[in-house]
């Protein structure tokens, strides 16, 4: 019988590989990150405060758009992956989920593409180009086969392969951006070419990691139906969460003119920054509570969750304290219609603390596989977000995006914290185990 090779051993783990491991994982999605706010100082210079308006509004189609069109089934390796017993049956796992995700994705795109650009029907990215609509199309194609890469240089904990693929994906995103404005004219168009050239490197580069992983795999109907069942409840989580954090763009862009929401585009960019950040957190710790948690470990898994929140919540501290002084030294340099106010980055500040210890639960749930429970706890906390942000639009106009959303959220943690620990103290302790959990 063929014996496990491939998933590690985190129990066994020193702690200084531990430490390591989870620096490795943070400093590249850091940087990944941080290429992308470093982008945002040159589209200032070259762009209006409608068209850095459109660009938010793409790069939200950008997240959310992997997870509707394959159901994130490419994510599903993230805890499924964890309950192989031998390298034939993880490589046949792998490849199922990446060819089902990759024709999903595929046939959703051409079908968008077809209505948007052939039909004729409008909308406030494109505005009728075909060009970009088919660019978007390879993004988010490509976008697909980067976080199936990723999932699993996580799961396998390949720190050094995240680490390169995080840096060719920063850095060419800022060598695009620098050297496209000189080639296309279009801002829009140009944003979208440099996002696709930069996705199209790096899925290069993730396939190439995932070769030797998906050796000897097929493709496996029974296998698909596990993946899809673990799979959809998450995607529906990314959706909630995209209504919590991105929607404000497309509820602002239908209410205001889109100029006005140039500062609230810059402070959002600055948010979703910061949950990368938090999430690299958690991501580096995947193959630990996910072992932990299929080998009954349960003490053990919630400890590493502790562990990081604590992280987590300092991160997002250092970086909007950061932030804070940036604005206050620079506030002569941003231009008018791009500056936003205090008060609109410390509604920031509120979403990403709450939203870090959002994912505690999160992370929780999903390695007992209560995906399910997660995601109809995240969808009431979605419908919270949206409705505050639709009825405070009107009335304090982008703050009020901002203030929705972190309401939502604030309550949707409660409500998670609560199902959370009914679902722990439900869970019968092994033989030798402890008899409670402190959670």
């Amino acid at each position: 019988m063929n014996q496990p090779s491939i998933v590690p051993e985190p129990a066994l783990a020193t702690v200084g590989g531990v430490f390591r491991r989870t620096g490795m994982f943070m400093f590249a999605a850091a940087f990944s990150r941080a290429s992308g706010l470093l982008i945002l100082p040159i589209l200032i210079m070259i762009m209006s405060p409608a068209e850095f308006t459109r660009f938010g509004l793409m790069i939200s189609v950008f997240v959310i758009a992997p997870a509707i069109c394959s159901l994130n089934v490419h994510l599903s390796p993230v805890r499924l992956y964890f309950d192989q017993h031998d390298d034939r049956h993880r490589a046949r796992l792998l490849t199922t989920t990446l060819v089902a995700a990759l024709a999903m994705t595929g046939a959703a795109v051409v079908l968008v593409v077809v209505v948007l650009g052939v039909v004729g029907v409008d909308d406030p990215i494109s505005m009728g180009s075909f060009l970009i609509l088919m660019v978007m199309g390879a993004v988010v194609m490509g976008r697909v086969v980067v976080d199936y890469a990723a999932t699993l240089m996580r799961i396998t904990g390949a720190a050094g392969a995240f680490v390169v693929l995080s840096l060719v994906q920063g850095l060419g995103l800022i060598l695009c951006v620098l050297v496209m404005p000189f080639v296309i004219t279009d801002r829009v168009l140009m944003i979208a070419a440099a996002y696709a050239l930069t996705m199209a490197a790096c899925a290069t580069l993730g396939l190439i990691h995932a070769v030797p992983l998906l050796r000897n795999g097929s493709w496996d109907r029974a296998m698909l139906s596990r993946a899809l069942a673990f799979a959809w409840p998450m995607s529906i989580s990314f959706i909630t969460a995209w209504l919590q954090q991105q929607s404000g763009r497309w509820i602002g862009a239908a209410v205001m003119p889109l100029e006005d929401l140039a500062s609230y585009t810059l402070v959002l960019q600055l948010v979703l920054a910061t949950g990368m950040l938090t999430r690299a957190a958690g991501d580096a710790r995947v193959p630990d509570i996910g072992s932990a948690f299929a080998q009954r470990r349960i003490a053990e898994g919630l400890a590493v969750t502790r562990n990081v929140l604590k992280v987590s919540l300092g991160t997002v501290l250092v970086v909007y304290m950061t932030a804070a002084v940036a604005m206050i030294l620079l506030a002569g340099v941003i231009p008018e219609g791009f500056r936003p106010s205090l008060g609109l980055l410390g509604l920031g500040l509120v979403i990403n603390l709450a939203d870090a210890a959002n994912m505690t639960s999160v992370y929780r749930l999903v390695a007992l596989k209560r995906t399910g429970i997660q995601a109809m706890m995240l969808v009431i906390g979605a419908m919270l977000s949206v409705g505050g942000m639709i009825v405070l639009v009107p009335i304090l106009a982008d703050a009020g995006l901002m203030l929705g959303a972190a309401l939502g959220l604030c309550v949707q943690g409660l409500i998670l914290r609560l199902v959370t620990d009914r679902c722990l103290k439900r869970i019968e302790p092994p033989p030798d185990g402890p008899s409670d959990i402190k959670v």
